[in-house]
């Protein structure tokens, strides 16, 4: 058994049958088991990935925002790509897996395999150039190329450790985490024209956090301060 582990920050539970245009999640989710009731375990990444990467709730690992790591709580605890590594598997990783320096290093070298470096190409949360964006706001079609990106970057070095592991005929775990759809909305300018105009897509149903609902469970709760600015 060989596992790719696909990580997409701020992908919305709503992606399949929602406005937005996936042919290919849709492709691979007619083959596959698809759960349309999974959650997050909080809502920004560093806890939600701390927490699903290490196997314990918010409350074990003790990160809630982006200033704390499993680590300082877990030294020893075995996270899931150093299980697959402990299990003779080669554990190789791109892109935005854990949350930059929560833990320092991407978690090296107990999580990762010295195979091949970790890779976590530049451009990552490109600015938008303010004569390019619309209405001086977080979106701003580009007329970059696909090159110009942390995401194309990291999958190209997906594919090449995907390539040695089939070489070296060594059983993987590798994983590969896009920026997107993370703000700022910085992409190609070929992928807004396939879309009709933003007047006619629907806003979303609910804009706005549920009364009575704990600061914790909002993005505002980043930096420890306990109620919603």
């Amino acid at each position: 058994l060989n596992v790719l582990l696909i990580l997409v920050d701020d992908l919305r539970p709503e992606i399949l049958g929602s406005p937005a245009l996936t042919p290919h999640i849709d492709r691979l989710a007619k083959s596959s088991t698809v759960f349309d009731r999974a959650y997050c375990q909080q809502a920004i990444c560093g806890p939600s990935r701390n927490s699903f990467l290490s196997g314990r709730r918010p409350q074990r690992t003790q990160s809630w925002n982006f200033l704390n790591h499993f680590r300082e709580v877990g030294p020893n605890w075995v996270s899931l790509p150093q299980w697959f590594k402990q299990h003779n598997y080669t554990a190789l990783a791109t892109g935005k897996t854990y949350h930059p320096n929560l833990p320092p290093r991407w978690d090296q070298p107990l999580s990762w395999s010295a195979d091949r470096p970790y890779v976590f190409a530049e451009n990552g949360y490109p600015p938008c150039d303010r004569k390019d964006s619309l209405q001086n706001s977080m979106v701003c079609p580009s007329a970059h190329p696909d090159s110009w990106y942390a995401d194309h970057s990291d999958a190209s070095a997906t594919i090449a450790d995907l390539e040695y592991a089939l070489r070296a005929k060594k059983r993987f775990f590798l994983v590969y985490g896009a920026h997107r759809p993370h703000l700022p909305w910085n992409v190609p300018q070929r992928f807004w024209e396939i879309y009709p105009p933003t007047e006619s897509v629907s806003v979303a149903e609910h804009e706005a956090g549920p009364r009575g609902m704990p600061p914790i469970a909002f993005t505002y709760e980043v930096d420890g301060q306990p109620t919603l600015r």
